[in-house]
């Protein structure tokens, strides 16, 4: 399942560096969530076992925790605004080959606002999406300059 799962994500661009080193740690108990970024933001796959993946990256697993069923990875990205000046956001990847129902939650806890991306069960899945940082206006339509 694991090498579906990596192999999904090569097809899809997503290309992801896996070991445990230098990976943030889990959140609290563990369980479906994990912490990237410091602990700044709170992945969460509905259902699952999760486990950073180091380099950004975390796994989740359904019915073995080992299985990658789930790969989310978040990397920063700076834009440049019209009236100059830069700002931060993130970039979000998630793949996966499984046919179940996935719900996947992106909590940034400086901001305290949560992302959530639903794919029904029935088809594989690859997602990228940009969330800025802040809440200024005329963010979100710069998305497309994001280097």
């Amino acid at each position: 399942m694991r090498s579906i799962v990596l192999l999904s994500l090569v097809l899809a661009g997503l290309l992801f560096v896996l070991g445990p080193e230098g990976g943030p740690e889990a959140c609290g108990d563990g369980g479906d969530r994990v912490c990237l970024e410091r602990g700044r933001l709170e992945v969460r796959v509905r259902g699952s076992s999760g486990r950073s993946l180091g380099g950004g990256a975390a796994g989740f697993g359904f019915a073995d925790p080992d299985d990658l069923d789930v790969v989310v990875r978040i990397e920063p990205a700076r834009f440049e605004l019209p009236q100059g000046g830069e700002r931060l956001a993130d970039r979000i990847f998630i793949g996966s080959l499984s046919e179940r129902e996935i719900w996947v939650e992106v909590k940034d806890r400086d901001l305290d606002r949560t992302r959530v991306y639903h794919r029904p069960a029935g088809t594989g899945w690859g997602l990228v999406d940009l969330v800025p940082r802040s809440t200024s206006q005329g963010v979100d339509r710069l998305a497309s300059r994001v280097r």
